[in-house]
C-alpha cells in the first residue's frame, strides 16, 4: 500500500475512534457527529482509490474467491438472523409464567387501554451523563413494551435532554430525575412513577376532560397541606400524591362561604384541633343532604367535637384511645395496626385481611350508634387485630397499658356510610341523592413516614377515590416476586444426588476422555 493509502486508512480510523468514544461518553449520537463518520468515508474512499490496482488483483485471486463465497454465506446468515430480530421486535409477544404476573399487565391496565381509540405518546426524558438514569430508562422501556403489546399505536419515544434542550423545556423539565409524560390528543400528563401505576393514571388523567377537586377545610386546626418552616405535621405527601393521580387540591374556608362548591367531588376534614361552629356543621350537612362525599380523620382527646356531628350518620366516635401489641414491638405504644378489612368496600379494595397492614397512630375506636338511623348502610372498613387495646384515659405510661376482656380487640378505625341523609325522625325523600362519608379515628396515619409505607397510600388513594367515584383510580398494588423453598425428603434427595447427578457427572468425563484419546490416536 502506499503511504498515502495507510495515512487515509489512519485518519478513518482516528474518527471512527473519536464517534464510538463521544457515542460511549453521551450514550446518544449528537446530530453533528455524522461529519465525523462522512469524514471517516471520505478517508476510506481516498485510500481505495488510491490503492485500487491493489485491491483488485486482490480480489481476482482464486483464494479470495473461495473465501467470499464463504463470506456471502456468513452474509446470508446474518442477513437471515437480523430479519428474525427485527420481525419480534416489531411484534414483540411476552409470554408470563410467573405465579405472581410481573410481566404481565393488571385487569384495570388493560381496560383503560381498551377504552384508548387515538394513539397514545409516551416521552421518557433522561440525562445519559446520570447512570441512573439509564437504569429507570431500561426498567421504563420494558414496561412500556406491556403497554404496546395490548395497544399497537402507542408510540414511545426516550428524550435526551443533552441534546433536545427545547424539547425537555416544552414539557418544563427540570427534574433531576428521569421523568416520562403522556400525550393524549394534546393533553400532557406527567407520570408520579415510572411504573405500571404510573403509566396507567398518566393515561387516565391524559384522557380526562375535566379533573376532580378534593377540597380540604382550614381554619380548625386541620393539618396543613404544605410543610413550614418549623417542620410542623403536615399531610404534604397526601396532597402530591393526589395530585400525581390527576386531582384538584383546594382549600376550604367557611368563613369566606355559604355551601360547599359545586365542583367539590369530595370534601376532607383531616386532623381537626378546634371546635366547628353550627353553621359549618349545618353547610356539611346540607353538602351531605345533596349527595355530596365527606372524608373525616379525627383524633380523640381534642376540642373539635365531631362526635356529635357523626352521631347524625350513625357513627359513634368514642373518644378512646387504641395501644396495640405490636406497636409495642416497633417500639411505639402508640401505634396500632389495621388488618381485617372489608370485603365490598371499594376503599380498601387490594388490602387483604391478614396479609397487610394499615398503621395508626393514637387512634380511636368507631362504633354503630344504637339505634342507626334509618336508610343508611354502615360498614366496617378497617379493624384492628385482637391484640388492640382501647382504654377510656390517656396513659402516662406503658406499664398503665393493661388488657381486659372488655377492652381487647377486635377495634373498628374506619367506618364507610351510605345512604339518603335525613333529620332525626324524620325520612329523605325518594328524589333525594345518596351521599359517601367515610371516617377514620385517626389523621396521622396520612402523614409523612407512615403514610409513603404502600398500604397506608393505598388506603388513603383508594378512599378518595371510592369516594369520588373514581373505579379507575383505585391504586394498583406493586408485584414483587416471591421465593420458593424446594424441601426434598432425604429418600428423594439421595435418588436426585444416586440417579441423576453423579451419573450424569460420569457421562459427561468418560464422554470427554474417550474423545479425547481418538483424537490424540488419531
Amino acid at each position: 500500500m502506499s503511504r498515502l493509502g495507510i495515512a487515509a486508512f489512519v485518519l478513518a480510523g482516528f474518527c471512527l475512534g473519536i464517534a464510538g468514544y463521544f457515542k460511549f461518553i453521551w450514550q446518544t449520537w449528537p446530530p453533528y457527529m455524522i461529519y465525523v463518520l462522512v469524514a471517516a468515508g471520505i478517508f476510506v474512499a481516498i485510500s481505495i482509490i488510491k490503492d485500487r490496482s491493489l485491491y483488485w488483483d486482490f480480489l481476482t485471486m482464486r483464494t479470495t474467491k473461495h473465501g467470499m463465497n464463504m463470506g456471502a454465506l456468513i452474509l446470508l446468515t446474518l442477513a437471515l438472523l437480523v430479519s428474525i430480530n427485527y420481525i419480534t421486535y416489531r411484534h414483540n409477544k411476552t409470554f408470563d409464567m410467573t405465579a405472581e404476573g410481573l410481566n404481565s399487565l393488571s385487569d384495570q391496565s388493560t381496560k383503560i387501554l381498551s377504552g384508548l381509540k387515538d394513539e397514545v405518546q409516551i416521552k421518557l426524558f433522561y440525562d445519559p451523563r446520570d447512570r441512573e438514569h439509564q437504569r429507570d430508562k431500561n426498567a421504563f422501556r420494558d414496561v412500556v413494551n406491556l403497554y404496546q403489546e395490548k395497544k399497537g399505536d402507542i408510540k414511545y419515544e426516550a428524550v435526551n435532554v443533552l441534546t433536545s434542550p427545547a424539547i425537555a423545556s416544552e414539557y418544563g423539565v427540570t427534574n433531576p430525575k428521569a421523568t416520562a409524560f403522556v400525550v393524549y390528543n394534546g393533553r400532557k400528563s406527567r407520570l408520579g412513577t415510572l411504573d405500571e401505576q404510573g403509566l396507567t393514571l398518566a393515561l387516565i388523567n391524559a384522557t380526562r376532560e375535566k379533573k376532580k377537586a378534593v377540597y380540604f377545610t382550614k381554619g380548625h386546626g386541620e393539618l396543613p397541606l404544605e410543610p413550614d418552616a418549623e417542620r410542623s405535621p403536615d399531610i404534604s405527601d397526601f396532597k402530591q400524591a393526589l395530585l400525581d393521580n390527576g386531582y384538584e387540591v383546594k382549600p376550604l374556608d367557611f368563613m369566606t362561604l355559604q355551601k360547599i362548591p359545586d365542583d367539590a367531588s369530595v370534601v376532607a376534614i383531616i386532623g381537626p384541633k378546634n371546635l366547628f361552629l353550627e353553621n359549618e356543621l349545618k353547610i356539611l350537612r346540607d353538602y351531605a343532604r345533596a349527595g355530596g362525599s365527606l372524608l373525616i380523620g379525627a383524633d380523640p382527646g381534642l376540642k373539635h367535637d365531631l362526635g356529635n356531628f357523626l352521631k347524625d350518620f350513625g357513627v359513634d366516635f368514642t373518644n378512646t384511645y387504641l395501644f396495640d401489641g405490636i406497636g409495642q414491638q416497633l417500639g411505639n405504644v402508640t401505634v396500632s395496626v389495621g388488618t381485617i378489612f372489608s370485603s365490598v368496600s371499594q376503599a380498601v379494595k387490594g388490602l387483604k385481611t391478614g396479609n397487610d397492614h394499615v398503621f395508626f397512630s393514637l387512634a380511636t375506636a368507631l362504633k354503630h350508634t344504637n339505634p342507626a338511623p334509618t336508610g343508611l348502610v354502615l360498614d366496617d372498613i378497617v379493624k384492628t387485630t385482637e391484640a388492640n387495646l382501647m382504654l377510656k384515659e390517656l396513659p402516662k405510661g406503658a406499664a398503665e397499658i393493661k388488657g381486659t376482656p372488655e377492652n381487647k380487640g377486635p377495634h373498628v378505625v374506619g367506618i364507610e356510610v351510605k345512604g339518603k341523609f335525613a333529620e332525626k325522625g324524620k325520612t329523605a325523600p325518594p328524589e333525594q341523592k345518596e351521599f359517601s362519608l367515610i371516617v377514620f379515628g385517626d389523621s396521622e396515619f396520612l402523614m409523612g413516614g407512615l403514610f409513603r409505607q404502600d398500604p397506608n397510600k393505598n388506603l388513603g388513594l383508594n378512599t378518595v377515590a371510592a369516594l369520588s367515584k373514581d373505579a379507575d383510580l383505585v391504586s394498583i398494588r406493586p408485584k414483587t416476586a416471591k421465593g420458593v423453598n424446594l424441601v426434598l425428603p432425604r429418600n428423594k434427595l439421595l435418588l436426585l444426588i444416586f440417579g441423576v447427578y453423579i451419573p450424569m457427572s460420569l457421562l459427561l468425563f468418560v464422554t470427554g476422555a474417550v474423545v479425547w484419546f481418538r483424537r490424540r490416536t488419531a
